[in-house]
C-alpha cells in the first residue's frame, strides 16, 4: 500500500494496522498529524527506523492527545506499539514510560533491539506499577543484566495483567534468574517467560525451577534455548520423563494433562519457530 492510500484510511478511520519500514522525515510528520483524532488505529509498528528522542517525543504527546479524544468518543483502540529496532536512549524510554502510566488502551510494548540498559527498564517498571493493561512486554535484545532483572521481579510480584514476557538475548544471570523465580511462586497471572540465550545462566538452576512449577500452577512455558542450562536439561530429560511417567501412573493422571499444565519448553533453534519444534522438559515429581 502506498503512503497515499495510507492516509486516505487513516483519515476515513479505515487502517487498523501502521507498519511502514523504513519511513521518511515527511512521512512521519504527516502521520503525526493524522493520528490525532483517529479512532480506528489498534497496532502501530515503527520498527528499523532509528527514531530520535525528538521523535519519540512528538509520537508519545500525540498518542496522549489522540487517548484523550478517544476517551470522549469512547472509542480507544489502540492496542499495541512496536518500536523495536531504535537503539532508545534513557530519554526517549523515559518518554514511553510517561505514556504507560496515563494510556489505558495499550496491552502489548514490543522494545526489542534497542540496547535498553537498567536505567531504562527502571523507569519502564516504574511505569508500569500503576498500569494493569499491559499483558504482553518484549524486551529481548537489549543489555539487561541481574539488576534490571531485580526491577522487573519486583514488578511481578504486584502486577495482575502481564501474562507474557521476553527477556530473551539478555544478561540476567543466575541471580536475576533467581529474582524471577522468586516472584513467580507468588505471582499468578504470567503464562510465559523467555529467557533465550542467556549465557549467564548456569546449570545450578533446575531443581529451583522444579520447586517454581510445583508451587505455581500458571506458569505454562519457560524457553531457555542455547542456555548452559539447557543443555542440563536435555541431558535429563529421558530420566524425568521415566520418571514423570511411573509417578503420574500410580496417581492415575494422565501424563499428557501434565505436559500441558507444567513444562519448560526448550525451543530448537532454526529460521522458523513453530509450536511443534518446542521439545518438552518434564519436571521430576
Amino acid at each position: 500500500m502506498r503512503f497515499e492510500e495510507i492516509v486516505d484510511a487513516i483519515i476515513y478511520n479505515e487502517l487498523r494496522i501502521f507498519d511502514i519500514d523504513p519511513i521518511s522525515t515527511e512521512e512521519f510528520d504527516w502521520f503525526i498529524k493524522l493520528l490525532k483524532g483517529n479512532t480506528s488505529l489498534q497496532v502501530i509498528k515503527f520498527t528499523h527506523n532509528q527514531l530520535d528522542d525528538t521523535r519519540i517525543f512528538e509520537l508519545v504527546e500525540a498518542l496522549k492527545n489522540n487517548q484523550l479524544e478517544e476517551a470522549l468518543k469512547d472509542k480507544q483502540t489502540l492496542t499495541e506499539l512496536d518500536l523495536s529496532y531504535h537503539n532508545l536512549s534513557n530519554t526517549g524510554v523515559k518518554y514511553i514510560a510517561n505514556l504507560l502510566k496515563t494510556n489505558s488502551s495499550l496491552q502489548v510494548i514490543k522494545l526489542t533491539h534497542n540496547r535498553l540498559n537498567d536505567a531504562c527498564v527502571f523507569e519502564l517498571v516504574e511505569a508500569l506499577k500503576n498500569n494493569q493493561q499491559i499483558i504482553e512486554l518484549d524486551l529481548s535484545y537489549n543489555n539487561i543484566s541481574s539488576i534490571g532483572t531485580k526491577y522487573i521481579a519486583d514488578l511481578l510480584k504486584i502486577n495482575s495483567s502481564l501474562t507474557i514476557i521476553n527477556l530473551g538475548h539478555n544478561n540476567i544471570g543466575n541471580f536475576g534468574l533467581d529474582s524471577l523465580l522468586e516472584a513467580l511462586k507468588t505471582n499468578r497471572t504470567l503464562k510465559s517467560i523467555n529467557l533465550d540465550n542467556d549465557k549467564m545462566i548456569s546449570s545450578s538452576i533446575p531443581n529451583f525451577i522444579n520447586r517454581l512449577l510445583q508451587e505455581n500452577s500458571k506458569i505454562s512455558v519457560i524457553t531457555l534455548e542455547n542456555t548452559l542450562l539447557e543443555s542440563q536439561l536435555k541431558q535429563q530429560e529421558c530420566l524425568m520423563r521415566s520418571k514423570a511417567e511411573d509417578t503420574l501412573a500410580k496417581n492415575q493422571v494422565p501424563l499428557q494433562n501434565f505436559l500441558t499444565k507444567n513444562s519448560i519448553f526448550i525451543r530448537q533453534p532454526g529460521p522458523l519457530y513453530q509450536p511443534t519444534d518446542r521439545r518438552r522438559y518434564v519436571p521430576p515429581v
